[in-house]
């Protein structure tokens, strides 16, 4: 399990997924339409997904701190596109 993480981009070994960060500094994470993450939260999202890229044992102790890991990624900085303020103003 291997995670590379710059500035801009973040990306791992075995799941394929990846983390790109936005111009206001937000992440957009593969996996995960629609929603954006705080720098940590991408970190966090991109473990999950290598853990279930390996799929390791019932019995290994990793399966313990993914409910953790999940709650940080319901966490009130996690934001949806529904979260975003509509624009009602349509000009053409």
């Amino acid at each position: 399990m291997s995670l590379r993480i710059d500035e801009t981009l973040m990306t791992c070994d075995r799941s394929g997924q990846q983390a790109v960060r936005r111009a206001d500094g937000r992440w957009t994470v593969t996996g995960h339409p629609g929603r954006t993450f705080d720098r940590d939260q991408a970190i966090t999202a991109l473990t999950i997904g290598e853990v279930l890229a390996i799929d390791p044992p019932p019995s290994d102790p990793i399966w313990l701190f993914v409910p953790g890991w999940q709650a940080e990624l319901a966490g009130p900085t996690a934001t949806t596109t529904a979260d975003r303020p509509h624009r009602t103003d349509r000009r053409t």
